[in-house]
């Protein structure tokens, strides 16, 4: 891996002189145009932006005024608003819709010095599976192998890092949004704690379980990338103030003692890559120092059930009358999962709220006696993608422990272990709410040790 292809690597770069912010986006650029072809990750490539911007970049840097993200290249899931660029949640119902303002997160960015190079694909509203009859764009396709699925719904996100063509991403996690493309694409993705991380400016799908966060090739860029967009915003319904003053400082350094749980309940359903691959990740936890504990654990599917029920009436409530005034606009599968939200009560969801409350009481219960969970963000690597998906009503799982992190709000990081027949497998850890440096710790130090252990061999070459 170049180390032009890391945010860590770039910004030394920069900083060192070696190059200048308009020649790394114009090197991004030249590999966009000859990938997308094959790849799809963007639904809008802003050449023409991004070079103003790296323009502006340079002389930030030449007056002293850089940050680890000034000059490098990034992209937006498409249904995170950038200004005067199109956001349209690749769904034709606003195939005309430009963005006024900038997203909190990405006028961070921006502030940051980061580069928008353009809008990245996404599952129609971050829910529906592609439908070719309705969509604005092809699918993405995995970079590892252009047959096999990329992951959704932050899936133009997973295949523009994997690829390079970005070196860092904004995407949304409702359910796993974030995790399952990272773990599918083999790069590193957070679901930060609830938030930390505003959401104002993207489309709402879940109020209760939206987050907005980073994807990049290591964990370290996440904690780059975290400490910019990591900021209160007073229009959101959920605060948290940050607890570090640096994510990538606080992560550099990997507390010893650290208590774990790997969960096993599901492991007779994994592939054998995947329960390699978890594995290899504790004896790399292990080797930083981390034991093993026993813990008494809430009902973790009652979790995935609570979520599943809450987003789907959430996603309705949002939905319902853009949906009754022009359902042709949608895809057969995001209307589908949508009208199912009208059966669900207003009781049936009280209900559900009341639960979420009490198991999220037993999951901070839990991690009094543990500080992190090992467990799996899918069955294994990415399965061959069909021509035209059926439409599935496994809605948000995708067959990981992902929804849990959404409905009680706690952090969730997915970094890449090993590898499945030349496709990515990976790990995801949890940590109670407000501790995601410590995620960001184990996962640096996690990742050193399975490079060095020789478990993370080179990166995808896409064959156009």
């Amino acid at each position: 891996m170049s180390d032009l292809d890391t945010i860590a690597g770039a910004s030394a770069a920069l900083a060192a002189g070696r190059l200048s912010a308009v020649e790394l986006v114009q090197d991004r650029l030249a590999l966009c145009r000859r990938l997308e072809p094959a790849l799809h990750s963007f639904l809008t490539l802003d050449a023409e932006g991004a070079l103003t911007a790296a323009a502006e970049a340079d002389a930030a840097r030449a007056a002293g005024q850089a940050t680890p993200l000034t000059g490098i290249p990034l992209g937006v899931k498409d249904v995170i608003d950038v200004a005067g660029l199109p956001s349209t949640g690749h769904s034709r119902l606003y195939a005309d819709r430009k963005a006024e303002a900038d997203a909190v997160a990405v006028a961070l960015l921006r502030k940051a010095g980061g580069i928008l190079l353009g809008k990245l694909a996404t599952n129609e509203f971050a829910i529906g599976l592609h439908d070719p009859q309705t969509a604005l764009a092809p699918q993405p396709c995995n970079p590892w192998n252009l047959a096999h699925s990329a992951g959704g719904s932050s899936s133009g996100a997973g295949t523009a890092v994997a690829a390079a063509e970005v070196l860092g991403a904004l995407g949304t996690d409702t359910g796993g949004s974030i995790r399952v493309p990272a773990a599918f694409n083999g790069i590193a993705g957070l679901k930060p704690s609830r938030g930390l991380v505003s959401r104002t400016g993207t489309m709402p799908l879940s109020e209760t379980m939206d987050s907005v966060g980073p994807m990049a090739r290591s964990v370290e860029d996440l904690a780059l990338m975290l400490d910019a967009i990591a900021a209160p915003d007073p229009r959101e319904t959920a605060r948290l103030a940050r607890p570090v003053a640096s994510y990538a400082d606080a992560s550099g350094t990997c507390p010893e003692g650290v208590r774990y749980l790997r969960l096993r309940r599901y492991d007779r359903l994994l592939s054998d890559g995947q329960l390699a691959a978890l594995d290899a990740a504790e004896a790399a936890l292990v080797a930083t120092g981390a034991r093993a504990v026993t813990v008494d654990l809430p009902d973790l599917d009652a979790l995935d059930a609570v979520g599943t029920l809450m987003a789907t009436s959430e996603s309705w409530h949002y939905h319902r009358e853009r949906l009754a005034r022009h359902p042709e606009r949608y895809g057969r599968d995001a209307k589908l999962k949508l009208m199912i939200g009208a059966l669900i009560s207003g009781d049936d969801y009280l209900l559900a709220a009341r639960l979420r409350d009490r198991l999220s009481a037993r999951v901070a219960g839990m991690f009094r006696s543990v500080d992190v969970v090992l467990t799996h963000p899918a069955l294994g690597a990415a399965p061959v993608a069909p021509a035209r998906p059926k439409v599935s009503f496994a809605t948000w799982a995708h067959a990981g422990f992902n929804m849990q992190a959404n409905v009680t709000g706690i952090p969730a990081l997915v970094f890449r272990t090993g590898m499945e027949a030349g496709l990515p497998v990976g790990a995801q850890l949890w940590a109670k709410v407000n501790n995601d440096a410590l995620l960001l710790a184990l996962g640096r130090a996690m990742e050193r040790q399975l490079a060095e252990a020789g478990a993370l061999p080179g990166w995808p070459v896409v064959a156009v």
